[in-house]
């Protein structure tokens, strides 16, 4: 058992959020107690002490076992370096979880690839010190010290924000992304946990909830004079379980109602093969939508069962075949390794096929065991991919990427990954989402409609973003979409 101590500070909860990548929280406990602390004679004891002096703070952490020392480190960390108390914060508390990951790595003999990070974002951290002017040997000095990150994932951080800068830089306020969500599936992925309504109770829903979202769409539009669109993403759910004239109908809303003139990237995710037909990939070209997602996550039949789609690899093949000849630009696909049941045999077959299609596009998800799935509920019914077969998954998509000449343009971690480890989208050179790398960066407002769509009007100069969200559920959209709006129209044309 471990104990945990702390003195002086308030990081009680990020501590926590590290120790759980190391030990799962039934094997720890929290005690403020000194004198109970000292009495404990068998576990470990983990003590996490800040002291406030006049100019500067001392950051402690110390390890004993059986009342044995193990580690014991601390660090000063001086006010006036800082240029305001955000960011002083801000080092206090990564001092402090490195010298808790340091510690723990020791008990534990385990090493996260990401080090103290557990936030979704990291590439946000390599953009900051290249805006400071930091050269790429302080960067990666201070993401294998300082935040104890793995050089393999230095790198892909790295190539990643080279690759989004310029997309991302100059930041033009007057750009917006819009996001348009379709929460509707033809069934629903036990991985999944987004807002997908399926059935046919709630397809009845469809015609409403459109009528609903074009409302949405064209109130907001009508007042936003001085914004112009640089990305439009329609996603979901799968966005094709509309029809064609249901799906040009949103698009020409928008073209009607924002400024598109200097519009760069239409994608719509077309991610369900069995909803894809010739009628729609030619309604969606003619539209100039010029990205589409078919998004197979496996190429393997009894694995795609296993997950609860209504498709097989034959499926896939001729969909893509089809959405290959109308002629988009861009064809992405999604993959999810760690599938139930899958090992590396599974994935190198998916990879074989995606060496076939040769898409311009390719996402490459580590599974993850989000709270509401049903993956997550059943768990002890599926076998988890271990963390060290995860990670040979992970080089090995990586490889077969490089042999296609797709590289590392964005990148994003979940909570609840098998491994502790990422998710990666790779594109050829000019096939890179425009859309995936400003809502990755939050530099740019996303203006998001729909059911459970969440807006984020981003500060930049602040260094900072307010998430405006919509309610998730179906019916309670179309009754309170006036107040959706109502939200969003506080920040449309506050420049």
């Amino acid at each position: 058992m471990l104990y945990i101590r702390h003195e002086g500070h308030t990081l009680e909860y990020d501590v926590f959020q590290l120790l759980n990548l190391f030990i799962d929280s039934k094997d720890y406990i929290v005690t403020n107690n000194e004198d109970e602390a000292l009495e404990i004679l068998q576990g470990s004891l983990l003590v996490c002490k800040k002291t406030e002096q006049n100019d500067h703070s001392i950051v402690q952490v110390t390890l004993s076992k059986n009342q044995e020392l193990l580690y014991s480190d601390e660090e000063q960390i001086n006010t006036h370096m800082f240029i305001d108390d955000y960011h002083y914060r801000r080092s206090i508390k990564r001092k402090l979880l490195k010298h808790v990951y340091t510690a723990m790595s020791l008990i534990t003999e385990s090493k996260t690839p990401w080090g103290i990070l557990v936030g979704v974002r990291p590439v946000k951290i390599v953009h900051e010190m290249l805006d400071l002017g930091h050269d790429d040997s302080y960067i990666r000095n201070e993401l294998t010290t300082e935040f104890c990150i793995r050089t393999d994932k230095v790198d892909l951080l790295l190539n990643v924000a080279y690759a989004e800068r310029p997309t991302v830089y100059p930041i033009d306020p007057k750009s917006i992304s819009i996001y348009v969500s379709i929460p509707f599936c033809p069934t629903r992925c036990v991985y999944c946990s987004f807002p997908s309504n399926s059935g046919k109770l709630k397809l009845k829903l469809v015609d409403s909830y459109l009528d609903t979202l074009i409302h949405e769409l064209k109130t907001v539009g009508s007042q936003s004079t001085d914004r112009y669109v640089e990305t439009l993403y329609i996603g979901g759910g799968t966005p094709t379980t509309l029809n064609g004239e249901q799906l040009k109908r949103i698009i020409d809303t928008v073209k009607s109602y924002y400024d598109v003139s200097k519009i760069k990237e239409i994608t719509v995710e077309a991610g369900r093969p069995d909803t894809i037909t010739l009628e729609k990939l030619e309604t969606l070209k003619a539209c100039n939508v010029d990205r589409i997602c078919i998004n197979p996550q496996s190429m393997n039949d009894t694995t795609i069962n296993l997950i609860g789609r209504k498709h097989t690899v034959k499926d896939i093949e001729s969909v893509y075949a089809m959405a290959n000849k109308v002629g988009f630009k861009t064809i992405n696909m999604d993959l999810i390794l760690g599938l139930p049941g899958e090992t590396m045999n599974e994935v190198k077959n998916t990879f074989q096929w995606i060496e076939k299609f040769r898409p311009q596009n390719v996402t490459v998800h580590t599974l993850a065991l989000k709270k509401n799935s049903d993956l997550r509920h059943q768990v002890g019914n599926h076998l988890v991919t271990e963390e060290s077969d995860m990670n040979a998954m992970l080089e090995y998509a990586a490889h077969a990427m490089k042999d296609l000449e797709l590289y590392p343009y964005y990148m994003y971690r979940q909570k609840y990954m098998t491994g502790n480890l990422e998710n990666v989208g790779y594109a050829l050179k000019g096939h890179e989402s425009i859309y995936n790398m400003q809502i990755m960066e939050e530099k740019q407002d996303i203006w998001a409609f729909g059911a459970g769509a969440v807006s984020k009007m981003c500060f930049p100069e602040e260094d900072r973003f307010e998430r405006v969200p919509n309610v998730k559920g179906l019916e309670e959209y179309i009754e309170r979409v006036d107040e959706m709006i109502q939200r969003k129209l506080k920040f449309v044309n506050t420049l």
